[in-house]
């Protein structure tokens, strides 16, 4: 169990390294950057498969 933890904790690693990494070339805005952290919904229909997705997790 414990190899399994350590290899999805390499992978979270190196996802964020990836990120933080290509950051300084993309040069992006910091605000912009953060708006992508916050969740949006475009019509009623992503709302619905949002809860619908919860649902099913949930059973």
């Amino acid at each position: 169990f414990r190899k399994v933890e350590m290899a999805l904790a390499m992978v979270v690693f190196v996802i964020a390294a990836c990120f933080v990494g290509k950051r300084p070339y993309m040069k992006p805005k910091p605000s912009e950057v953060f708006k992508g952290f916050i969740p949006g919904f475009k019509n009623r229909d992503t709302v619905a498969n949002g809860i619908a997705f919860l649902e099913l997790l949930s059973c």
